[in-house]
Parts: structure tokens; C-alpha cells; sequence
């Protein structure tokens, strides 16, 4: 569905929220990044990721958020990858037999808005009781994307299924909204099942943030991916370190040694604050003015022209096969969606490659690449207050 008030192009100032049922996330890993970059999102909802607490999965430029199928093996599950410039922090997760989600907070047009990826298998009879548990744990504006497994006619489906029918009563009875795509997102393998929408968003919104969806092909599934357009941008995150990767060490040095004066006097307690005083102002100022502090987004390796190609000829092959369905136009896309990946792989190794190959310990680049890889933390969840709320600022946390 696509709100017919929603009539501006992408730009920087709209939030790209990328939902896909990979199947198997790993095996759609390097797919998933040159979509990530290409198309430049900055929420990606993923379910079926098939993870267990042993899976962790690399995209440079974004933070992983995860929930895993409760019996800790290779089904279900639900991440989110997020921008890593963009501020957040993580929600509880939600990980039952019937439903797996992970959702994060951020803040856009000073609203907090809650984003979530979820997935329900099919094999579950889910009450109006289970829906409410899930729903009543986010607060008033949310975006829930995932792979609901049900169709109701209202949103866009062939056919309504129990799932569909409770979910529809739930979500109406509350007021929600379900986003849909205008194409099915699930396609069978089998020539006697019908393509239909599964994978579905549903929202509380404010009315003025306005919205489109539309279906793309990009990524290799028995599910094609949505692309969710916002007209509104995220807070970034601040630093407050005083140097970062971008400051310029030997403007410093050269700022520093301009200001300083050694022939201060130190012959009282006031001296000696005054000389502290300046001192620091001397520091800051210098490091202020030698770093950079809207540096440009870091990008990803830009693609070679016959991967390009190729990537618009796989579009192009699934485009035909989803509307044929013919065994041979099938045959053909998987081949190119393997030839694609195999190209994605190679370069990819021949990039990485050469970067090991600049490594030395000699300019501390060997040391600074260790570290980075090392530095892997999982994220930490809100502290619960009292009353059950979260304590998300610095002025709830110590107050507690």
C-alpha cells in the first residue's frame, strides 16, 4: 500500500527501511551488503535468519541486532541491521517458539519511534492474547516488519488464513495500519502454490510522517524483499571524544605550539588554576579545529561496471520468472543469481586482499585493523525502572 500523499523522491532526509525474509541469512550475506550500500538503507529488518548464539555476521558500517529461535539451532530468528552513525539503543528481545523479534528506539522529528523485525513460523495457532503480549510491549509509535505468515485480503492477499483473520481483528480493534508492498513477497517453489504477501509491516504512525512501499528484487529467496520510504531522517549519533580517527595530529601539534606560553607564573593557588584553565582551552580548541566533525560517510568499494551488469540482469531474469513461473526462466535466474555471487565473492576477497597487503606494524595500521576486528560488543539493553519503563538518558540511569 502506498500513501497517496507520499510524492517525493529519495533523498538524504528519508529513512530507507530494507524488510527480507532471507531463508538463511549467511547464505545471502555478500547480496545483502552490495544492497545495503547500493541502495542506501539504513534499517534493514531481516527474519529467517537461522542463526544460532554461535552466528555473527560483519557489515561494514552497520551494528547487528539479533533474535534467535529459543531451542538455539539453525531456524527461525529475526536481526535488524542498523546504520552505525545513526543514534539508538536496543529493546528487548522477544524470543518464543511462535514469534522471534528484536527491535531498537530512535528518535526522529524529536518523536521516539520504535522499529522492529520479527518472524512467526507457520506452524503455530497464535491467539488475540499472544498478538496483545508482543504488541503492548512497544510504546505508542512503532514499525513492526517481518514475515507475519498471514494473509488477509485487506492488505493485499489472494486468500485470508486463520493468522490473517486474528491479526486483522487485533490491528483494527487497536487502530494499527499494515503496510503492504503491491506484489506478492512469497513465491513458491512448486508451480501449484499461488505467489501471495506474507511479509508485511505493521505500524502506528504519526499522521504527518507520510510513507511508500513498493516490492524490489534485488536479493535471492523464495521471498522478495520490501523497501519502506519515510520522509523524515534519524538523530545521529555525537561523539564527545575530544580526537577521533578524523583529527589531524599535526595541525594539532602546530595549533598547540602557537598558543602555548611556557613562561607562565606558578607562584599561587589562583596561578596555577589560571594556568590549568587556559591550558585546557588551549587543548580543546586546537583538537576542535583539527578534526573534522561532519566527516563523509564512509562508502563501500564501488562496483565494478560487469558486476553492475550483471546485477541488472539477475533483476531483470526474476522479473520474468515471477511473471511466467516457466521452469526455464526459473532455471535461468538461478544461474545468473550463482554466476552474481560467485563474481560478489571474488571481488570481495580481491579487496580484502589488498588491504592485509598494506598492513604493516611499522605505521601502526596492522595494530589499528587488530583492534577493530577484536572489538565486537554486544549491545546493551535499557536498565528497567520501578514502574517497568525503560531508563534510556543519562538522568534516568543515574537516578536509579
Amino acid at each position: 500500500m502506498t500513501n497517496n500523499n507520499y510524492n517525493k523522491s529519495v533523498t538524504d532526509d528519508s529513512l530507507l527501511i530494507l524488510q527480507f525474509n532471507a531463508n538463511g541469512l549467511k547464505n545471502h550475506a555478500l547480496d545483502l551488503e552490495t544492497v545495503l550500500n547500493s541502495k542506501r538503507i539504513d534499517i534493514a529488518l531481516i527474519s529467517e535468519t537461522h542463526f544460532t548464539k554461535y552466528s555473527h555476521l560483519h557489515i561494514p558500517g552497520y551494528t547487528l541486532i539479533k533474535s534467535n529461535h529459543p531451542d538455539n539451532t539453525a531456524h527461525g530468528g529475526a536481526a535488524i541491521f542498523i546504520k552505525s552513525n545513526i543514534e539508538f539503543y536496543s529493546l528487548p528481545r522477544f524470543s518464543q517458539s511462535f514469534l522471534q523479534s528484536c527491535a531498537i528506539n530512535l528518535k526522529i522529528n524529536n518523536t521516539s519511534l520504535s522499529i522492529a523485525a520479527v518472524y512467526l513460523p507457520p506452524k503455530h495457532n497464535i491467539k488475540n492474547t499472544q498478538f496483545a503480549d508482543y504488541f503492548n510491549s512497544f510504546n505508542n509509535y512503532f514499525i513492526i516488519g517481518g514475515d507475519f505468515n498471514a494473509k488477509h485480503q485487506s492488505w493485499g492477499c489472494r486468500v485470508n488464513n486463520p493468522r490473517g483473520v486474528t491479526l486483522y481483528n487485533y490491528i483494527n480493534t487497536k487502530r494499527f495500519k499494515v503496510l503492504a508492498p503491491p506484489d506478492p513477497t512469497y513465491w513458491p517453489s512448486s508451480t501449484r502454490k499461488n505467489p501471495d504477501i506474507l511479509d508485511i509491516f505493521v505500524s502506528n504512525l504519526p499522521n504527518t510522517l507520510f510513507h511508500s512501499t513498493k516490492n524490489l528484487l534485488d536479493l535471492n529467496s523464495d521471498h522478495s524483499s520490501i523497501l519502506l520510504t519515510l520522509n523524515t531522517s534519524p538523530s545521529i549519533k555525537i561523539s564527545n571524544k575530544l580526537f577521533n580517527k578524523f583529527t589531524d595530529h599535526a595541525k594539532f601539534h602546530e595549533l598547540v605550539n602557537t598558543k602555548i606560553k611556557l613562561n607562565t607564573k606558578l607562584k599561587s593557588p589562583n596561578d596555577i588554576d589560571l594556568a590549568v584553565h587556559n591550558l585546557t582551552n588551549i587543548i580543546q580548541t586546537a583538537a576542535w579545529s583539527a578534526t573534522n566533525t561532519m566527516p563523509a560517510p564512509p562508502s563501500a568499494s564501488p562496483l565494478p561496471e560487469y558486476i553492475r551488469n550483471k546485477i541488472v540482469e539477475k533483476r531483470r531474469a526474476r522479473a520474468l520468472y515471477q511473471r511466467t513461473r516457466l521452469p526455464s526462466h526459473k532455471h535461468n535466474y538461478n544461474k545468473l543469481a550463482n554466476s552474481l555471487k560467485k563474481l560478489l565473492t571474488e571481488f570481495k576477497s580481491s579487496i580484502l586482499q589488498n588491504h592485509l597487503m598494506k598492513l604493516t606494524p611499522s605505521d601502526g595500521s596492522l595494530w589499528r585493523e587488530t583492534k577493530q576486528l577484536l572489538r565486537y560488543k554486544s549491545p546493551n539493553l535499557p536498565i528497567k525502572k520501578s514502574d517497568g519503563s525503560l531508563a534510556t538518558s543519562d538522568i534516568e540511569k543515574a537516578e536509579l
